[in-house]
């Protein structure tokens, strides 16, 4: 819900309008393709995010239907930065009250700051609230980028002795679970 405020109030979009389905309406086509993905998984070698994706292809095979993209690798590198929207949003923007009881959300660009809210996407009356504390403090910059921490030696070794025998290929399990070398200091 910020990060929509902020993204209108920026200028960036001249709208953001949030819709939620009711409570036991949630079967759409995602979840039909997730659940392909799944059948073919459960049947599948996959010990890489390389062979999840794989497998992800290969469940529509026909219709291309599902089209995978990782956001990173095992190693750490990200194919998408991240950023901390915490950070960026604790101080200046405010959550919205009683989020539970609505269905619809807008942000339009002509009220920096303003959510209206709905509590079926089919209803006329609409509550509005300000969730910023402060329209002049928005920042237009991005925040802070996040990094992918390495992980600890512990938890090297963890997946050393415990995972990597599970791991059938060799290459996966260099990949996976690499032997630490050497005592990483904190």
């Amino acid at each position: 819900m910020q990060y929509a405020c902020w993204r209108t109030s920026c200028g960036l979009n001249e709208s953001f309008t949030l819709n939620f389905l009711p409570i036991g309406h949630t079967k759409f086509w995602p979840d039909l393709y997730f659940g392909l993905f799944k059948k073919k998984l459960r049947v599948s070698k996959a010990e890489t995010v390389n062979d999840v994706c794989e497998v992800a292809r290969s469940a529509c095979p026909q219709t291309n239907a599902i089209i995978p993209f990782a956001v990173g690798d095992e190693r750490g590198k990200l194919n998408v930065p991240m950023y901390d929207w915490q950070l960026k949003f604790q101080d200046n923007l405010k959550p919205v009250p009683q989020i539970k009881g609505y269905h619809q959300f807008v942000f339009p660009s002509q009220s920096p700051g303003i959510v209206e809210c709905k509590e079926r996407v089919s209803a006329i009356d609409t509550v509005s609230f300000n969730i910023v504390k402060d329209a002049s403090n928005i920042c237009h910059s991005l925040p802070p980028a996040l990094q992918a921490e390495p992980l600890s030696y512990d938890r090297l070794k963890y997946l050393a002795e415990k995972i990597r025998p599970y791991v059938t290929s060799d290459e996966a399990k260099d990949i996976l679970c690499p032997v630490p070398l050497t005592t990483i200091s904190p």
